[in-house]
């Protein structure tokens, strides 16, 4: 690998990377190679964190506004893997501010992953990009969920996760009331997997159904059922701490809940903003100031990135 030469010009990329919500969620079974063969509707919503990647005119890589240590470290694998894919690495400045709680089941560092993979190709001349072969392989290697943010804003994910097709839009504007209780799960994805047993695993007919909805354009009976998920299960299997702030949530007004990928946050979502506004005001008389509580819609537009500009050393 050899390092870019600098220059004096230097640009920078900004990135809006979108958070994600898990309508329903299904295990298949596990793989012959020890994963988890997974079907979830991926929808991303406008929950974002801003990340802004600055060529250097020096050497050296270096990343702010984050805590890369353990498992959130995969905005520099993210930039590492550019850089073993393309053969280059290039002297960056990568500054990230979170609003996506971490841990929280819906995908903030896939997101940033997926946001840094994107700078850091917008910042490479175009003679000198990824292929979209080379792209997504890179991609993948990072986290099963990163290829999600690289596409449309809905979409079935099947495989280990890192499988995508797209979907429409859905025609109804559904707000999303999301409660992200800060626990400390060590080892979370894991610890949650080492939960599931055989009797967790379904067929991916509920999945099967809501896509049916959603390609036809037809509004999903959305509820308990559609939406399950089997890490709800798994929650319960360690204490259940997830209870209190699902009947927070039905006390306020909402009709049901849902969990998120592996958790814990949990959602609900309704079709009328005023109404979401009362859940929310409702929900902070009766959650801990420490519980995150955000309302935001459904997005219906990609990951958002700017071209790049330049900017002064």
């Amino acid at each position: 690998m050899t390092e870019a030469t600098s220059t004096t010009t230097q640009q920078v990329v900004r990135i809006e990377a979108p958070a994600k919500i898990n309508l329903g969620l299904e295990l298949l079974g596990k793989r012959p190679d020890g994963y988890h063969e997974i079907r979830t509707v991926m929808a991303m919503i406008d929950l974002v964190d801003h990340l802004s990647i600055k060529r250097r005119a020096n050497s050296g890589q270096d990343v702010s506004g984050v805590d890369l240590r353990g498992e959130q470290n995969l905005i520099a694998v993210a930039r590492d893997a550019y850089s073993v894919a393309s053969g280059v690495c290039r002297p960056v400045h990568i500054d990230v501010t979170k609003h996506i709680p971490i841990g929280a089941g819906l995908g903030g560092a896939s997101t940033d992953a997926a946001a840094t993979l994107m700078g850091l190709d917008a910042l490479t001349p175009p003679d000198q990009r990824l292929s979209a072969e080379q792209f997504a392989t890179a991609a993948a290697s990072v986290g099963s969920d990163v290829p999600f943010f690289l596409g449309p804003p809905l979409a079935l994910a099947s495989g280990t996760g890192a499988t995508i097709a797209p979907l429409p839009l859905m025609t109804v504007s559904w707000w999303v009331v999301l409660v992200s209780p800060p626990i400390e799960l060590p080892r979370k994805t894991a610890t949650l997997y080492g939960m599931i047993d055989a009797a967790d695993f379904t067929d991916g007919t509920r999945t099967d159904e809501l896509m049916a909805d959603l390609t036809e354009q037809r509004c999903p009976a959305f509820g308990p059922e559609l939406l399950a998920n089997p890490f709800r299960q798994a929650w319960n299997r360690l204490g259940d701490p997830i209870s209190p702030l699902e009947q927070s949530l039905i006390a306020a007004g909402a009709t049901w809940t849902a969990l998120s990928g592996a958790g814990p946050t949990v959602y609900t979502l309704v079709d009328d903003p005023e109404r979401a506004g009362l859940i929310v005001e409702r929900l902070r008389t009766r959650i801990p100031a420490t519980v995150a509580i955000n309302l935001v819609p459904l997005r219906s537009r990609s990951m958002r990135i700017e071209p790049p500009h330049a900017t002064a050393p």
